[in-house]
């Protein structure tokens, strides 16, 4: 796996030195390509190129180099989801860096660009990213039977990593105690299931030739149940050092927010109105009463065994 993370790290730098494109925004905007270039270098675990290169050679296909241009595909795709995530979110920070938006808006205070935005950057970089990726989709060294079917399978994920993304928003307009966590299951599969698990493996199924209806089941799964370890993570942060997670500041219905709601496991009911209210409402004075709250051990053992 190591020699596999190593050649998709090379397929990401040759990518951004060797593309026309990025060599004209190199040229024309030097330190926004800068920025760019910072953001697909930023330490990732690179696992949908990593699933998809495992995958075919499960399937009997050996994926470099004749199928490098899928797992840089994938790795330009998760970024430009990434971005677009971020601004959806406004988050500051990814992977410990400042967001792509972020970082950009701190250059354009020191260089002003009248009229934009770091946003603005970021939304364009997100479109610029997508197209690379269905390009390098269509570089395959496969039929051209292959590179449609591929190509269908990229457009499946972001039609349902979009439409779970129209979800969320859908669902963060109703109160948490008015939710179940099967709808959020449902984000969490259309989100990270599809284009996470899902994708890779479809990709890798139609480079061999083989049709496993199974994967479909076994790849939202493993979406469902990577987020729903992010959550964890953020609730075990949240009982150790009292910092209240980014999902309760912006109102995310989280799959443990949803089932603590549902089971009243929070302190008492004063603690699930200020958790509610901090979600809905998000005023400073519930967003107070959050981080003081404690949230006990008892909760996180009862998240822990449901999930």
């Amino acid at each position: 796996m190591q020699k596999d993370t190593v050649y998709i790290e090379n397929l990401i730098k040759d990518h951004l030195t060797g593309h026309s494109c990025w060599q004209a925004v190199a040229s024309e905007n030097p330190a926004g390509f800068e920025v760019l270039r910072s953001t697909l270098l930023a330490p990732g675990k690179r696992i949908r190129p990593l699933l998809f290169a495992a995958a075919c050679r499960d399937f009997g296909v050996e994926p470099f180099p004749k199928l490098s241009s899928v797992a840089l595909a994938l790795e330009l795709v998760h970024s430009f989801i990434l971005i677009h995530d971020d601004l959806i979110d406004r988050s500051a920070v990814r992977r410990g860096c400042p967001t792509l938006h972020c970082a950009v808006e701190q250059w354009f205070q020191k260089n002003p660009s009248e009229g934009f935005a770091g946003e603005d950057f970021a939304l364009v970089a997100g479109d610029l990213l997508f197209s690379m990726a269905i390009e390098n989709v269509l570089k395959a060294d496969v039929p051209e039977k292959m590179r449609q079917e591929m190509l269908c399978c990229f457009m499946q994920a972001a039609q349902e990593t979009a439409r779970g993304a129209l979800l969320e928003m859908q669902v963060a307009q109703k109160p948490v105690h008015a939710l179940d966590t099967d709808q959020i299951e449902e984000i969490y599969a259309l989100k990270t299931g599809g284009y996470t698990f899902l994708l890779p493996l479809r990709l890798a199924e139609v480079c061999s030739g083989m049709h496993l209806p199974e994967l479909d089941g076994a790849g939202l799964a493993a979406g469902i149940s990577f987020q729903l370890k992010n959550d964890l993570k953020s609730i075990a942060c949240w009982q150790e050092t009292g910092e209240v997670p980014d999902d309760v500041r912006d109102h995310r219905r989280t799959w443990p927010l949803v089932y603590a709601g549902a089971e009243e496991l929070l302190c008492s009911e004063d603690t699930i109105s200020a958790l509610t209210d901090a979600v809905g409402r998000k005023t400073d004075e519930a967003l107070k009463k959050i981080e003081k709250m404690p949230v006990t051990a008892g909760f996180l053992r009862q998240i822990l065994k449901q999930s």
